[in-house]
């Protein structure tokens, strides 16, 4: 079924081992999209900042089992991506890189796994298309360079899902889907579900039972509680209902039943997402994706099945799911490559085969050139360049308030406690300034005057400004 892959040719040939031309092209590309300059830059407001201060707070209180967030309890995901983090403070110190080479890590591995899986399974001309399409899907790459969860999740996933379907022939590759599925749960909680969602489908799709009844296959499953029950419970012996209605019944029943924070959607969002996010990959996805379900199904290709299932429970969950929030589609990347490289694989000859590769390599490279998500992670500028001013001009004991700013990147790179004025608690905040005398207030320029108004200050001292970022003391109207 596979084509000889263009530029085959050994690079090192010798008796003891040979390196392929392809296979350097691929980890030269990998490494450069996925490590260069993530130590440079600021984080991004909002996802990224929180779980780099939840990681840094970790790190300050010297605790691996209390997560706090500005001091406060933060039960939203569980700990494992922060532990890493926390762990790279430690060798690295307070930066944006230890915050982000967990994911960046991720994102190289599952360019391997992409290529490994797909050359035992469909060939190496296969492998190196897939892998080339996931490389040039921007939206991916981009994420992978982010402190976020959802790279690292679709890792997991990955690994699970390929896991189980070489346990059908060695039982013992049970324990290793049980053990990713564990970590991908202590990375993003019950959005792993997409794993046994599409094992539960593939075994009804072949009526293979028998794989139930080995022992490897429970084993696996009581891994994965292994590796992720004991957190939950510490947890639950901590802080009880505190506990579950923050981390499970808000973030995971309310994110599924409603909208919450404003990001609601229909049906169709993640169309929109891929069509803008994945170009020019997009339009040839959902084309291949039905021809390999349908090819799936007439050729009873157990590892084309297993891609199909992994797409249709991605799709089926995130449609399901009230909250929309576009990386949310993240997990399916991998799955899509694959399903493009086996359709043109199939279908064009090769020496189409030969420009259609030369394309992808050109849309990596014009991604790099021309998405700025990829190499310009400089999200906070403003505010980090702001943070040495803040301390040397507000004293560390004092509060420093906000308004209008998305809190997170503030609070991770000005090291004081932070409190955000929100209109219903103007009446606090205004308390605070009869009883001080003055509160310093970094916001925007534009919005001076309207926080002013909101707490009935008297005069506004602008201290320092940065861009659009203005540093004020605002002064009691006696």
């Amino acid at each position: 079924m596979s084509k000889a892959f263009p530029s085959s040719r050994p690079l090192i040939k010798s008796r003891a081992f040979s390196i392929d031309l392809d296979i350097v092209l691929l980890a030269t590309l990998t490494i450069i999209l996925f490590f260069y300059n993530i130590w440079s830059g600021s984080l991004r407001d909002w996802d990224e900042a929180i779980y780099a201060q939840v990681a840094k707070e970790y790190f300050r209180n010297n605790s691996w089992l209390q997560p706090t967030f500005n001091g406060d309890l933060w039960f939203h995901k569980p700990p494992l991506i922060m532990w890493l983090m926390r762990i790279g403070y430690s060798i690295w110190g307070i930066g944006e890189l230890p915050v982000r080479i967990a994911p960046a890590i991720c994102g190289a591995v599952t360019i391997l796994i992409t290529y490994r899986f797909t050359k035992e399974r469909f060939g190496k001309c296969t492998a190196i298309l897939a892998s080339l399409i996931l490389l040039g899907i921007p939206h991916y790459v981009a994420h992978a360079k982010m402190g976020m969860l959802d790279v690292p999740l679709t890792l997991m996933v990955q690994l699970s899902l390929f896991s189980y379907l070489k346990g059908k022939n060695n039982p013992r590759w049970f324990l290793a889907a049980g053990a990713a599925f564990g970590m991908g749960f202590m990375i993003k909680g019950i959005a792993v579900c997409v794993v046994p969602v599409a094992i539960i489908a593939h075994i009804a799709l072949f009526r293979e039972y028998k794989h139930l009844r080995s022992k490897y296959f429970w084993a696996g499953i009581a891994l994965s509680l292994l590796i992720f029950a004991p957190w939950h419970m510490v947890q639950t012996w901590q802080y009880g209902m505190q506990f579950w209605n923050d981390y499970f019944i808000y973030h995971v029943v309310a994110r599924g039943t409603s909208a919450i924070e404003g990001h609601s959607n229909n049906i169709f969002y993640y169309f929109g997402t891929m069509f803008r996010e994945a170009k020019p990959w997009f339009l040839p996805g959902f084309i291949a994706i039905p021809y390999c379900i349908l090819i799936a199904k007439r050729e009873k290709n157990r590892a084309l099945a297993i891609i199909a299932c992994w797409i249709c429970s991605i799709f089926v969950i995130t449609a399901a799911f009230s909250t929309k929030l576009d990386w949310y589609i993240m997990p399916l990347y991998p799955a899509m490559a694959i399903c493009i490289a086996i359709m043109l694989t199939r279908l064009i000859t090769e020496r189409h085969l030969r420009k259609v590769t030369a394309l992808a390599c050109a849309i990596i490279i014009l991604n790099g050139i021309f998405c700025h998500k990829i190499f310009d992670l400089d999200y906070s500028s403003e505010i980090k360049s702001l943070s040495n001013i803040v301390s040397t001009e507000v004293k560390p004991e004092e509060t420093l308030y906000i308004y209008n700013i998305n809190g997170p990147a503030a609070k991770f790179y000005i090291e004081r406690n932070i409190i955000g004025i929100k209109a219903e608690h103007a009446e606090a905040e205004n308390r605070d300034i009869w009883q001080k005398g003055s509160i310093c207030l970094l916001t925007r320029e534009r919005y001076i005057d309207e926080v002013k108004t909101l707490i009935s200050a008297g005069t506004a001292e602008t201290i320092a400004s940065n861009g659009s970022y203005f540093l004020v003391r605002l002064t009691g109207n006696w």
